[in-house]
């Protein structure tokens, strides 16, 4: 079984394990899907912006962060739609990604 999800949290990655540390220590809680993807959107946007200020939206790239990824192709006249996604499969009786 394959399938394609847009969220995806690969909880033995050493970055996630860290994010999830820090958020437990100051909101004593578990972190949520919300929680890492604006974690994920902030990263990703706000390092766009102050490296490439006003002029950001030529300077969107390919990345994939924690829980979601960013890959914008053009929508219309004006527009842009996120089309990145995570390919999984079954393996071992659990979801796991699929890396190429």
């Amino acid at each position: 079984f394959t399938t394609y999800e847009v969220i995806s949290i690969d909880y033995d990655n050493k970055e996630t394990q860290a994010f999830v540390a820090k958020f437990r220590a100051q909101f004593k809680e578990e972190p949520n899907s919300y929680a890492f993807q604006g974690f994920d959107a902030g990263l990703y946007f706000l390092e766009v912006l102050w490296k490439n200020g006003s002029y950001f939206m030529e300077s969107l790239k390919m990345q994939e962060k924690l829980s979601s990824g960013y890959q914008f192709e053009k929508e219309g006249k004006d527009g842009l739609r996120n089309s990145f996604f995570f390919h999984s499969a079954i393996e071992a009786y659990e979801l796991q990604r699929i890396k190429y």
